[in-house]
């Protein structure tokens, strides 16, 4: 995970400045939201932890398998690379 402080913009930006255009010539971004998590939280806040948590893994565990990083954690989301 990168630095907490780091924007995405400049993520970006660094990524494709030193992006090797042969070997990489996409960049995907993937943003991610549970829908109606605030919902889900009310009416169900017992679980809510314990399902979060394993998205959460889940999602990190499936950006690093596909090369990516994981730029931000967002609450019920994330925006990778």
């Amino acid at each position: 995970m990168l630095d907490p402080g780091t924007t995405p913009a400049a993520v970006a930006a660094n990524a494709l400045a030193t992006a090797d255009a042969a070997a990489a010539p996409f960049l995907t971004f993937l943003f991610t939201d549970i829908e109606g998590s605030t919902r889900l939280w009310e009416e169900h806040a017992e679980v809510m932890g314990p399902a979060l948590a394993a998205h959460d893994q889940l999602l990190r565990d499936a950006v690093v398998a596909a090369g990516g990083s994981v730029v931000k954690m967002t609450g019920d989301g994330l925006l990778a690379m």
